[in-house]
């Protein structure tokens, strides 16, 4: 007689013999680990593609979306978006920092200036989340549909 977890183990290295994990498989989930960070979440305040201000029809080429201490707005360019945030001096109090736009299996750097503002390229359509690097601590939006 067996017990339940030796059972499971057989089962597993059967398993894993037969059908074995493909390595792209076996790469993203290492990748999507190595995406968690220790950043502070930021909660969102309001998101543009949830409401539908009176006398508008269908969706504009813009999307904007106001997290605590972040503004951010998507506009629709060939092949993506285009990301124009503005952090507020309260989270980065006057340092110039760097924004990660992070997305399944890849991620987009781009400076924060003096001012607070950053500009990111070719965002694409899908789940993405912003992460703040400060030398503080680290900021991150919640993960979103652009």
């Amino acid at each position: 007689m067996t017990t339940d977890r030796a059972l499971l183990d057989a089962l597993a290295h059967l398993v894993d013999r037969l059908d074995p994990t493909p390595e792209v498989l076996a790469h993203r989930a290492r990748t999507a680990l190595a995406e968690r960070t220790d950043a502070t979440p930021v909660r969102l305040l309001t998101d543009s593609a949830h409401t539908t201000p009176p006398g508008v029809r269908g969706r504009g080429s813009s999307r904007t979306l106001r997290f605590a201490g972040l503004d951010l707005q998507l506009d629709h360019v060939e092949n993506g978006l285009h990301a124009t945030g503005l952090v507020s001096p309260t989270t980065l109090p006057a340092l110039t920092g760097l924004v990660l736009v992070c997305r399944p299996g890849g991620e987009t750097r781009a400076r924060i200036d003096t001012d607070g503002w950053f500009h990111v390229d070719h965002v694409p359509f899908g789940p993405v989340r912003f992460v703040l690097h400060a030398p503080v601590h680290d900021l991150a939006t919640p993960w979103f549909t652009a």
